[in-house]
């Protein structure tokens, strides 16, 4: 019942916001129950049920895996284990409530939309984070939680929320980048970008540069062994697929609206910049495509703040809210049956 789980919590959230409540307190109750629903399904999944879970039932019972995973997961994984004396299981309920409820908090505080926001989060990035790459997961959450950070110029919180993601996850150091986007004022390089990173696929230029941090170095020569010795998932990537070009779409047509954008939320401006600049990075990182996903997908996680604002492009308000919808629909139906995120459907 995994699959059905989460189509029965996307149709019970389509239904809160088709039925919109004024009432706070009922709010309130709403959002706490859907807090423990997202938790719940995150860390009481069954084992074997996403493509990363032999990674992490590894890493508990084998200490060679600290050689190649972050130390905050094995800390995590000794206080569970052996001071706690508690199960497998534990690991992945910690990094379900760290994961769901820090990205419900970073969603209450940055987006006026807050409904259609766990919408799109639930389509993908709960299905890809909380739900498979768990450790990327608590790692986007501190991403999402830095962007008022971000956004004021607050070095010391900015970095603060980056270094916490980058103990989760040692990809999130590429976030400290981007401290140096202007978040409010309109640059025109970042249309451009796109086709820049494209260009640079083409021409098949490697620009991922030597990081000279051994955990980096031990992750680019397993992604290299990977594309060497033809590993499907290591080795394949296409830069045309259909949800990246869906991606694109959205992204120029938000770029055409930006300035009516910035009048309902601050933050559409340095949303659409970093989501410019996730695309670039699928394309121009393509030479190693798991290095070039997971730039992309953690650096657009500001989607879920980004797409619920195309509902005040419209005057007509139905018109904006079936195409977040739609949008939201597409990413889960490719997520489940094309991607195949979730390979076991039991639940409990």
């Amino acid at each position: 019942m995994m699959v059905e789980s989460i189509f029965l919590l996307y149709f019970f959230l389509l239904a809160i916001i088709c039925f919109p409540s004024k009432i706070k307190a009922v709010n309130n109750i709403l959002v706490c129950l859907l807090f423990l629903l997202f938790f719940l399904i995150a860390a009481f999944r069954p084992e074997d049920s996403d493509k990363d879970s032999g990674i992490y039932y590894n890493a508990w019972y084998y200490a060679f895996y600290g050689a190649i995973i972050e130390a905050s997961f094995v800390f995590i994984r000794d206080v569970l284990r052996y001071v706690l004396e508690l199960p497998v299981r534990s690991i992945l309920v910690v990094y379900a409530f760290l994961g769901v409820f820090i990205k419900f908090v970073a969603i209450k505080r940055v987006s006026n939309l807050f409904y259609l926001s766990l919408l799109v989060y639930l389509s993908h990035y709960y299905i890809l984070h909380d739900l498979t790459q768990i450790r990327a997961g608590v790692a986007a959450a501190f991403f999402l939680l830095s962007l008022p950070y971000l956004y004021e110029r607050n070095p010391i919180k900015y970095f603060l929320c980056i270094g916490l993601a980058i103990v989760f996850h040692y990809s999130a150091f590429f976030l400290l980048f981007l401290y140096f986007v202007n978040p409010k004022k309109d640059e025109k390089i970042y249309p451009y970008l796109i086709p820049i990173g494209y260009i640079i696929y083409f021409l098949g230029f490697n620009v991922i540069v030597e990081i000279p941090i051994p955990y980096f170095q031990e992750k680019l020569k397993l992604y290299q062994e990977g594309i060497e010795s033809g590993d499907k998932q290591s080795s394949t990537i296409n830069v045309f697929n259909y949800a990246m070009i869906l991606k694109i779409i959205v992204f120029y047509f938000m770029y055409v609206f930006k300035d009516k954008l910035v009048e309902y939320s601050k933050y559409s401006t340095m949303l659409l910049k970093i989501n410019a600049l996730s695309i670039f990075a699928f394309a121009a990182l393509s030479v190693i495509p798991a290095i070039s996903y997971r730039i992309h997908e953690l650096f657009n996680i500001v989607e879920i703040i980004l797409i619920p604002l195309i509902i005040y492009i419209y005057r007509n308000r139905f018109i904006g809210y079936g195409i977040v919808i739609i949008y939201t629909l597409i990413f889960l139906l490719l997520d489940i049956l094309y991607n195949e995120l979730i390979i076991n459907p039991g639940f409990l």
